[in-house]
Parts: C-alpha cells; structure tokens; sequence
C-alpha cells in the first residue's frame, strides 16, 4: 500500500481521492503512491507459491494476509485479478486447496472458528 499504508480508506480519500478513484477504475494494475498493484503482488506471491508446491512434499502451511490470499485463489480458481474482492477473506480465515492430478482444487475457503470463552 505504500504511503496509504495503515491508513483507513476515509483517511485516503480525505489525503488523495483522485489516486484513490483511479485505483477503483483499475483495482488490478493500479499502484498506491510509494507501493504496489495487486498484478505485482501476483506475480511476486505466485512464483513463490508455485516454488513452494514444486519443492516441497506432504501437506504445507502458508500464512498470509487478505491480499496474498485474494491473489492465490485467483490463480487457484483462474479468476481475473479484476474480481479479486469478490473473495471474502475475513479476519483469522484459512482457505485449503487440494493439488490433484488436474491441477489444484479450491476445498475450504474462508472458514472462521469463533473461541468461545471458558
């Protein structure tokens, strides 16, 4: 995010609503000032999501934030970056993708478990 990092979306608008509309007009290509458009996430975090499948055997963890997550189910699903927040991802969520024969296999996707208190 750059510059807008740690900022509210209010907070940029209120800074920079031209940059900020224009990220809305092309949500895939677009880089915040000083940061980097979801199709540079993409490239970065698929390349190493594929190293990863390529180097590693038996089953694997990957943490990561909404972003990183919203850009691996694109590749998973072979969704336009475009519609990127149309996937859910909400707070402390884990998604599971299955590799088969045929490629990989979106199994559970943004699934929560509330902790109740004792």
């Amino acid at each position: 995010m750059g510059e807008w990092e740690g900022q509210t979306f209010e907070q940029i608008i209120r800074k920079d609503a031209k940059r900020f509309k224009e990220r809305g007009k092309d949500i895939a290509n677009h880089r915040p000032p000083g940061g980097e458009s979801f199709a540079d996430l993409s490239q970065r975090v698929v390349r190493e999501y594929e190293r990863i499948v390529e180097e590693t055997t038996g089953n694997i963890l990957i943490a990561g934030h909404a972003g990183v997550n919203r850009v691996l189910l694109c590749h998973v699903l072979d969704m336009p970056l475009e519609n990127l927040f149309r996937i859910s991802q909400d707070y402390g969520c884990f998604n599971v993708i299955w590799q088969r024969n045929s490629g990989f296999r979106l199994h559970v996707y943004n699934r929560t478990y509330k902790i109740l208190p004792f």
